[in-house]
């Protein structure tokens, strides 16, 4: 499998997530970090099976979170360009790409 790299803003994004659940219970701030892991995980693992969002960028869905990962599969790692909340202005995220 691919190593995953992150966008520093797509981190960001996660920091301020995490951050956010955990002020509403200590807990769910954990369980959003898991299922981003698994999604992560399902992502490393078959990257090409996720539908493209936008030109070559591929978006994995959260199940429980309304949060979607937007990636890009590059031959030598998959690039986590965003980790966008749904409520969020769509394709904000696009100039994001040319830093790949």
């Amino acid at each position: 499998m691919k190593p995953v790299r992150q966008h520093r803003l797509a981190s960001n994004e996660v920091l301020r997530a995490f951050a956010r659940f955990t002020a509403v219970r200590q807990q769910l701030g954990e369980e959003f970090e898991g299922e981003l892991d698994a999604a992560i995980a399902r992502v490393r693992a078959q990257p090409l099976s996720f539908p493209i969002e936008r030109g070559v960028a591929r978006r994995c869905d959260l199940t429980r979170f309304p949060y979607s990962i937007i990636f890009i599969d590059l031959p030598a790692y998959i690039w986590v360009i965003a980790v966008a909340h749904h409520h969020r202005r769509p394709g904000y995220w696009l100039r994001r790409r040319r830093t790949a």
